[in-house]
């Protein structure tokens, strides 16, 4: 880094933090700043090198005491909010259930699904089931994973009051659940399809 460099970035810490030429009038006066509490952080042979760079240095250590080594360094990569507003993200969501032959229903929601939205579709897919007579069998058992929807009184009451046993899987093992592989499928699509988004 040149001379010049150092003086354009000392000028920016002063614009930043605070000038460092009223800080040496206040010590040719005889008073204390913050600086001086800690001359033992400043290195005494700082005061021979050229103008720009004393300053530059005078007010890095200022501004490290203040923020901490870790502090100015998390400032340093703070990202700035803009003033030009953010774009609105989209997503759309997939509800789909499945028995061990085909997939028995499936739902687009637009935006995410809340424990109402999860309900009806349980309501829907349960219906179709007893119309196709599945309920004629020993039994229907609905598997969800541990979703917090899924836990919802709602939806093990709609579950339950069609005399389908609810099982959970087990937690944190999606691999566990035959729909994920689904959604996995879906996704691939998608993404090799290279849908336009909004």
């Amino acid at each position: 880094m040149t001379p010049s460099h150092y003086g354009v970035v000392a000028k920016r810490l002063e614009d930043l933090f605070g000038s460092s030429k009223h800080e040496s009038e206040d010590e040719a006066d005889g008073h204390h700043t913050g600086l001086n509490e800690h001359d033992d952080l400043i290195d005494p042979e700082e005061h021979l090198l050229e103008p720009s760079l004393d300053r530059l240095e005078l007010a890095r250590n200022q501004r490290s005491r203040t923020l901490g080594r870790y502090g100015l360094a998390a400032e340093a990569l703070t990202v700035r909010p803009s003033s030009e507003p953010r774009p609105q993200n989209y997503s759309v969501s997939l509800i789909a259930g499945m028995t061990q032959d085909s997939i028995v229903g499936a739902q687009l929601v637009e935006g995410g699904v809340d424990a109402s939205v999860f309900e009806h579709f349980i309501q829907e897919l349960l219906k179709g089931l007893r119309e196709r007579g599945a309920f004629n069998g020993p039994g229907v058992v609905l598997l969800l994973d541990n979703a917090r929807i899924h836990h919802h009184s709602l939806v093990l009451e709609a579950a339950r009051a069609q005399g389908v046993h609810v099982l959970f899987n087990a937690e944190y093992s999606p691999w566990l659940n035959p729909v994920e592989a689904l959604f996995g499928l879906v996704k691939r699509k998608v993404k090799a399809s290279q849908v336009a988004t909004r």
